[in-house]
């Protein structure tokens, strides 16, 4: 799958480089470099880093967040998911404090589906600007890290980070 963007960058952070890009003055992606399943079409040594103020806008807030300050920072327009319920799931999940955590199960009840922990997981799964929506809070119902796209290494280290302050 190739991501319909006119604008992208890679951008360093101290978990690896992140892939962020943009559409028509809104934040499409925001993946790790090194994610296997985006890998293929991340490859390469070409950056294309446009003027484009959306991009700018997300790499302030990435330096934000891994400052612990990215509530100081204006997050970047992100493009809103097609489904009422994707839209309702991500709205929760942009809820969810940071160095807190919530399950699969907590977050369907809060979007009012008690029984919908798997549809929940189904579009979290599908969150592609990681961070910005912070799907590495949500973990399965043994309070355990389950399926997060970059890995669970990364998952552990980003609520390790936040849990210290």
């Amino acid at each position: 799958m190739i991501p319909d963007y006119d604008s992208y960058m890679y951008h360093a952070t101290p978990l690896g480089d992140m892939f962020v890009a943009a559409r028509a003055g809104v934040l499409t992606w925001c993946v790790w470099r090194a994610t296997p399943r985006y890998a293929a079409w991340m490859s390469g040594d070409i950056v294309r880093e446009p003027d484009c103020a959306v991009l700018r806008q997300a790499a302030e807030w990435l330096d934000a967040y891994f400052a612990g300050c990215e509530h100081e920072v204006d997050r970047p327009v992100l493009e809103q998911p097609r489904t009422a319920f994707r839209r309702e799931v991500y709205n929760a999940m942009d809820r969810i404090g940071r160095g807190q955590t919530i399950s699969y199960g907590g977050l369907a009840a809060a979007v009012g589906v008690p029984d919908g922990a798997r549809a929940v997981a189904g579009a979290v799964a599908a969150n592609r600007l990681l961070l910005m929506r912070p799907c590495h809070r949500v973990v399965g119902a043994d309070g355990k890290l389950h399926g997060y796209a970059s890995g669970l290494d990364i998952m552990a280290a980003l609520l390790e980070m936040e849990s210290r302050g």
